[in-house]
């Protein structure tokens, strides 16, 4: 089982300020990509999941996906796994990219 750890302070670690609140909510599971590092025993680059979401309904009545930390981003991490633990050797977080209304564009 990987560390407990915030959304803030999991992104912030390797991309200062990237979120500035959240919420207390921490970090997820791991996403759906795991890949090994070549050349090493007991490492993998992973991919965690996009953070929490929720289904929302906005005033005009559109049915959208919500996010309670809109700031987060998935961070792809190199792990090493020694035998029941896995320790976090890398963190590398990929930037939301905001359009100039301050919505999320990618």
């Amino acid at each position: 089982m990987l560390p407990t750890e915030g959304l803030k302070g999991s992104s912030n670690a390797s991309l200062a300020n990237v979120v500035a609140e959240d919420f207390s909510i921490n970090l997820g599971g791991l996403g759906s990509d795991l890949y090994r590092a070549p050349g090493t025993l007991g490492e993998n680059w992973v991919v965690t999941d996009r953070g929490p979401n929720n289904d929302t309904v906005l005033a005009s009545g559109a049915a959208r996906t919500g996010f309670p930390v809109p700031d987060f981003s998935p961070l792809i991490r190199k792990i090493k796994i020694s035998g029941t633990t896995p320790q976090v050797l890398q963190t590398i977080t990929l930037a939301v990219l905001k359009a100039a209304n301050g919505q999320t564009t990618g």
